[in-house]
């Protein structure tokens, strides 16, 4: 392939969250929780996920009607609440 039919790259950036570990939403669905690492908005409520907190990321389709697609977007634990898998502490404090 010559240069000019590759994908342009995207510019380096800096991360805005990272990998916490498994985890499973209230509903018992298994997952991947995420760590904000800067505030970012929840793609359903606009609620700013504050340094520090866990999210997950969900494929929301038609975002908001800008045609996004399917591409993973951060929901806050309001709206898609979950917990680390192997948290005993967190386990006590919903009991």
């Amino acid at each position: 392939m010559d240069e000019g039919s590759a994908w342009p790259r995207r510019p380096p950036s800096c991360p805005h969250s990272r990998r916490a570990g498994p985890a499973r939403h209230d509903d018992g669905e298994r997952t991947t929780a995420y760590r904000a690492l800067d505030p970012l908005p929840c793609a359903r409520c606009t609620r700013v996920i504050n340094e520090g907190d866990l999210f997950s990321r969900h494929a929301l389709s038609n975002l908001r009607g800008k045609g996004l697609g399917v591409t993973p977007r951060p929901l806050c634990g309001r709206c898609r609440p979950l917990r680390l898998e192997g948290d005993e502490d967190e386990e006590q404090h919903e009991g």
